[in-house]
């Protein structure tokens, strides 16, 4: 079967939630029985995601392979299941480098190096390269006219007109309400559709972002057609939602399903919406609450509040309150207000502390983390979270007191101190002997879990090691597996760090109470802390990532702890407040 391709584009502006419609799409084109692969085209010049603040960009996520690309693919992969790779994010970045690459290297033999042919026939053969799939999904970042865009624009027209690609595009596009006048106005809809007919493009369906489905009613149905020549059938709503996973279902239920089949010309299949449906079932039953707050760097953005920089972490936590039949109300706090005002975190069922780099926020962190140690509040660390937490539990009950990171050192040297977290120079020369970028850990590395851990009870509750964790111990290389032994009960999980907790240290620590529930023994077996805790406290720490590995079919073993002993403390506070 040939490749057929289905591209998403934006209009009218920015923020309508593409990632979302995309992953939407293709939890639809998957229940078609399709095999898909899913890839988002970012006009900007960074090379990925790894290098962009998240308050302005939102969360970098990270791939099982190690790439650290948009935010979009964690919609992509939480929707459908299916693990992306690092390849599948296309930047303008990386197309101007490779073009410009080859051209040093004379493969464009001194011929003059344009946007016309060489820029956009680049585009195309990076989407061309994606091979071994049935339907490849293309959301196309930014917004239809954007200056940057404009040579991706070309680039489809070119798949369509010359390479006669069996393409389909879907414009998102926002039907906007005027208070002023009582009535939903459709100009900006003509208008991006106007602009994207000027690049010899066409759109074949329109889903409109609105406040509410009922303002896509007959009258403007009709004008919308009339304007901007597409069927009145193959116009949906994606209106607002109590939550986004319902999207696909809404837009089946308009008939995007069908339109999808008679385009691939398989109108007899029967679309099987198999687990997902069982994953909605367990949403609706999901209607008691519990209050979470999570302190990060990224929290505030000017007046605002910015949940973008911790959307995974943010989906991770929803998706194992569902188990509960919970749903979390989230508290999102800046690390630098619990500094001197620890009340922010006086009415929560649990605490977590997510990733982040640089050493803004530090001590409102340890000091979050501390308030969560010494009152038995629920505690998720995570990544950064965990050095942090080392640090804490270092000073207050090691006796270690000026503990420290040396990413704090590397930025301020007035805070010189003992180092329990610090960058270990064989790993570094490891990573970059493997051509890691910045000589991090990336993606996916085996994480032994201790024997007779409580964790090896939830993996194994939530189906960890799961098929395809196994065969990931026959392909994956050397390197990211360290060094194993015949009984081991391993489980990979996403990484994106620089630091371990120094060895130096794990005597101390240990025997003050810390546990070390999952390592890594790697290749020059420097033995990696993996998983943290501390006796006889609801106290968690992971060195990787648990909120990438969380999809729709399957919570984090991670998250699913800390949500269940949360729901345990916030119950026992409530009766304890009875009586």
């Amino acid at each position: 079967m040939q490749t057929k391709y289905l591209f998403i584009l934006g209009g009218g502006y920015s923020g309508l939630g593409k990632g979302v419609v995309t992953a939407s799409i293709a939890r639809i084109v998957k229940n078609l029985g399709f095999k898909i692969k899913i890839c988002k085209v970012d006009p900007y010049f960074n090379f990925g995601a790894g290098d962009q603040n998240p308050n302005e960009h939102g969360e970098v996520f990270v791939t099982e392979d190690g790439g650290e690309i948009d935010q979009d693919f964690g919609y992509y992969e939480r929707f459908t299941g299916i693990n992306c790779e690092k390849t599948y994010n296309i930047t303008s970045g990386k197309i101007y480098w490779k073009v410009i690459n080859d051209g040093l290297k004379g493969k464009y033999l001194g011929r003059s190096i344009q946007l016309i042919p060489h820029v956009r026939d680049a585009i195309k053969k990076e989407l061309s390269s994606i091979k071994d799939v049935d339907v490849l999904i293309v959301e196309v970042g930014g917004t239809i006219g954007d200056d940057e865009s404009i040579i991706f624009l070309r680039a489809i027209e070119s798949m369509i007109n010359e390479d006669k690609k069996d393409c389909t595009i879907f414009v998102l596009a926002p039907l906007v309400f005027n208070e002023s006048v009582g009535e939903p106005k459709t100009k900006i809809i003509q208008n991006c559709i106007r602009d994207l007919n000027s690049f010899g493009l066409r759109a074949d369906a329109l889903i409109l972002r609105t406040r509410s489905a009922t303002f896509l009613d007959k009258k403007r149905r009709e004008k919308i057609s009339v304007h901007c020549g597409i069927s009145q059938e193959n116009i949906f709503a994606d209106p607002d939602i109590d939550t986004i996973y319902r999207l696909p279902v809404i837009l089946s239920e308009q008939g995007l399903t069908n339109f999808l089949k008679q385009k691939f010309g398989c109108v007899e299949k029967n679309g099987d919406w198999g687990n997902f449906n069982t994953f909605l079932k367990k949403l609706d039953s999901a209607t008691k609450s519990i209050p979470i707050a999570y302190v990060g760097k990224y929290v505030k953005d000017g007046d605002g509040i910015h949940k973008d920089a911790y959307i995974s972490v943010e989906e991770a936590l929803k998706r194992a309150c569902i188990e509960f039949g919970y749903s979390p109300e989230i508290y999102r706090i800046e690390a630098e207000d619990c500094q001197d005002d620890l009340s922010l975190l006086s009415n929560v069922a649990g605490i977590i502390v997510p990733g982040g780099y640089g050493s803004r926020g530090f001590e409102g962190k340890i000091s979050a983390i501390k308030y969560a140690r010494e009152n038995n509040i629920p505690f998720l660390g995570l990544c950064l979270g965990l050095q942090l937490g080392v640090v804490e539990f270092a000073r207050n009950v090691c006796g270690v007191k000026n503990a420290h990171t040396d990413e704090q050192d590397e930025e301020n040297s007035e805070c010189s101190g003992e180092h329990v977290v610090c960058i270990l120079k064989e790993q570094e020369k490891i990573r970059a002997e493997h051509g890691f970028i910045g000589t991090q850990r990336l993606g996916d590395f085996a994480c032994v879990v201790k024997e007779n851990s409580f964790i090896r009870k939830i993996c194994q509750t939530i189906g960890r090691p799961s098929e395809e964790e196994k065969l990931k111990l026959k392909k994956y290389p050397d390197y990211r597996l360290g060094i194993l032994e015949k009984d081991d009960f391993v489980i990979f999980e996403r990484h994106r760090h620089r630091r371990e907790i120094n060895p130096k240290y794990h005597g101390i620590l240990t025997e003050n109470g810390m546990e070390f529930h999952g390592i890594h023994r790697a290749l020059d077996g420097t033995i990696l802390v993996e998983i943290a805790t501390i006796k006889e406290k609801p106290w968690l720490a992971t060195q990787f990532h648990p909120e990438f590995n969380s999809n729709y079919a399957t919570p984090s073993p991670f998250f699913y702890w800390f949500v269940d002993e949360a729901i345990k403390y916030w119950n026992a506070r409530k009766l304890q407040i009875k009586k």
